[in-house]
């Protein structure tokens, strides 16, 4: 039988982020004698005081003597955060090594890439883990148009799911699915068998939780704005879907893209008023896309 810890999500980001407020003045320190034992300090006094210090310091061994660099610093965090169930346990948390049993772990997609694959189009379905000893890696799965479908309108036998369903006339619209950006933020959870993990963290099976409906469907309300109180916080006018917007989770919650778009002209497309990432991107979105597509070739 799989393993199966109940997390709770709203904790774990709220954990995460009181841990990198407190850790963030170890980043570029080296890890030995009193600056070792200041982490574990700071890091037993943002956990559950049932964690004891024991399980800190030897979840925090594998970083003696190294220098904290800023990717470990987040990942560490996150992975702290993510395991709560097993710290209240008083189970050391360290670097994934394997996945020695099946375990289901919360995930939640953070973006998704227009790919070609066995000569198709489909997107690349990016799912972090949010939850569980493989917390926080992105896992990469391509999905072909009719499975990204597929797994949009798929409910279990308990109605749960991604959220989107069909219009059923005038009277009862649905929330249908019309772009792969809509699954973009999106939870699950996802079944890691030894089988799947043997060349890396990888899953089996997608599954849904009653949390990782409950998020879902609050997501798709306020994407969708059907009632008043789910207005956009941008004030664009309820017929403009939020895959098609230019503004970015820095500045609107239900974004389908990290940051907001800089709009300017592209020298790649000959376009006065394009898309891009940032400031510094060469290419604007569309141009880069063009450009993963030709590689992947």
């Amino acid at each position: 039988m799989a393993i199966s810890y109940t997390y709770n999500l709203q904790e774990t980001i709220e954990t995460r982020d009181r841990l990198r407020e407190v850790v963030s003045c170890f980043v570029g320190v080296k890890l030995e004698g009193s600056s070792w034992y200041g982490l574990i300090t700071a890091v037993h006094a943002c956990l559950p005081k049932v964690v004891t210090a024991t399980t800190v310091r030897e979840s925090l061994r594998y970083l003696v003597g190294s220098v904290l660099t800023d990717r470990e610093f987040k990942a560490l965090t996150w992975r702290l955060a993510g395991n709560l169930p097993r710290l209240r346990r008083n189970r050391w948390v360290t670097l994934w090594k394997g996945q020695f049993n099946d375990e289901w772990v919360p995930a939640q997609i953070v973006d998704v890439v227009l790919a070609r694959k066995w000569n198709k189009l489909g997107h690349e379905i990016h799912f972090r883990v949010v939850g569980g000893l493989s917390c926080p890696c992105v896992i990469p799965h391509w999905w072909s148009f009719d499975q990204q479908r597929y797994f949009a309108y798929f409910q279990d036998d308990k109605g749960k799911g991604f959220g989107f369903s069909r219009n059923r006339g005038d009277t009862r619209p649905g929330y249908p699915f019309s772009d792969a950006k809509q699954l973009v933020q999106l939870r699950c959870q996802l079944l890691m068998t030894p089988d799947s993990c043997r060349d890396g963290p990888d899953f089996s099976q997608i599954g849904f939780s009653v949390s990782s409906r409950a998020w879902n469907m609050d997501v798709q309300h306020r994407r969708f704005r059907r009632l008043q109180k789910y207005e956009c916080p941008m004030g664009y006018p309820n017929t403009w879907p939020c895959y098609r917007c230019m503004i970015g989770q820095d500045q609107c919650p239900q974004a389908v893209h990290p940051t907001t778009y800089v709009v300017k002209a592209c020298s790649g497309c000959d376009t006065e008023s394009a898309p891009f990432e940032n400031d510094k991107a060469g290419l604007c979105v569309n141009c880069e896309t063009k450009e993963r597509l030709k590689q992947g070739e």
